[in-house]
């Protein structure tokens, strides 16, 4: 073929994915169209073309549309965009990081919903890499599955601003989280009954105010708060952290949170969990956009821990390392993919929804959510066994 790749293209197929395409192309040939540029480069229809060389061979000549002149950069993403909005394959998330926001806004995008695509791409995109790079030294950890559980584990899903995917989260079991520098309280909470409870008040890591994170947690005094992570100047260096506090000032912090919140969690990102006392909460921070732990996990083992963020992937090899001495986690992964249609199974595998599906002809971000959710309830549930209380005797 003489057609040219786009090298931003965004999407990419799994191989079921590929052999569904295949089979289309086989029993029907082609039916939609390859949109090109004038030289040949394809705008649209990468993995049709690849579909039909396979089947038909690189002589085939393909029905193609192709541009009276060159596309600019905002046209092309623009096109790209809005002929993959439901589209088959899975987003390539290294691709979609490195689009612009601007470049999208003049094709008629509402910008907050291109801001959020923008995050949630390269959200994922640096969580990804950081997994990459974590699970390349971990010794095999990132295979590993937790056993059953003795204990029960609170599983938090927490949102910076109301939003009623919450609902759907509280109504699957989860705890409702809030981040404390910003946040309003879902609009839904009536009507659930009291599930809207705030259990878990997490801090603005990028940007710790105390004043403001200890007001929150006073006025909602929750089962669970965070308290600013225990960072080195060049941890925060390198995350882009306004600065980082000495462990003496940190400790001081968590002292005042203890007398409206249950647990307090202090979050160490260098070895210092011998001086941090007892009494708090250890949090690990699983690998994500603000960094992670470079420390192994079993050095928490003993401890009550709670894990920070992460994929449902990585929360469960850490807790197969740390067993019960989980005792809660926080996961939003799962609302940054949902908005590209991918939810997650209990195994922590991710899967797409089908383009002609239920999913699609409704809302995809909320089915997907949907799913999710259950994956993960239904994976605590399975792990999660009762200990029996002995009987008296008589």
């Amino acid at each position: 073929s003489q057609l040219k790749p786009w090298e931003q293209n965004p999407r990419q197929s799994t191989q079921a994915q590929a052999k569904r395409i295949l089979q289309s192309m086989a029993d029907f040939g082609q039916v939609q169209t390859v949109a090109i540029s004038p030289d040949g480069e394809v705008y649209d229809g990468h993995q049709r073309l690849s579909a039909l060389l396979a089947v038909y061979g690189a002589d085939y000549e393909l029905d193609a549309r192709q541009s009276s002149r060159p596309l600019t950069d905002y046209e092309r993403r623009g096109l790209v965009l809005a002929l993959h909005a439901t589209a088959a394959g899975e987003w390539d998330w290294d691709a979609l990081a490195n689009w612009d926001l601007p470049s999208l806004l003049p094709d008629g995008f509402a910008d907050d919903w291109l801001e959020q695509l923008n995050y949630d791409g390269a959200m994922v995109a640096t969580m990804l890499a950081a997994e990459d790079d974590w699970a390349s030294t971990d010794n095999g950890l990132a295979e590993k599955s937790p056993s059953a559980r003795k204990l029960p584990i609170d599983v938090i899903y927490t949102l910076q601003m109301a939003d009623c995917t919450c609902c759907l989260a509280v109504q699957a079991g989860f705890k409702y989280g809030i981040q404390s520098a910003q946040y309003n309280i879902c609009p839904y909470e009536d009507r659930l009954s009291g599930r809207h409870k705030v259990t878990f008040i997490d801090n603005d890591y990028f940007n710790y105010d105390h004043e403001t994170h200890l007001a929150a947690v006073k006025k909602f005094r929750p089962k669970y708060a965070t308290v600013m992570d225990v960072i080195t100047e060049a941890q925060a260096k390198k995350d882009g952290v306004k600065r980082a506090y000495p462990l003496e000032q940190i400790l001081e912090w968590a002292e005042e949170l203890e007398q409206y919140a249950e647990n307090v969690i202090v979050i160490p990102k260098y070895d210092c969990l011998d001086r941090i006392p007892p009494k708090f909460m250890l949090g690990y921070s699983v690998p994500t956009s603000h960094g992670g732990t470079p420390l192994p996990p079993e050095m928490f083992k003993g401890r009550r821990v709670h894990l920070l963020g992460g994929s449902w992937k990585m929360q469960l090899a850490h807790m197969a390392v740390l067993g019960d001495d989980v005792v809660s986690i926080d996961n939003n992964h799962v609302l940054n993919i949902s908005r590209f249609g991918q939810y997650v199974l209990p195994n922590g595998e991710t899967s797409q929804l089908e383009p002609s599906g239920f999913g699609y002809l409704n809302n995809p971000r909320y089915v997907a959510l949907a799913l999710s959710f259950g994956a993960i309830g239904a994976k605590v549930n399975e792990l999660y066994t009762a200990v029996e209380e002995p009987a008296e005797e008589n």
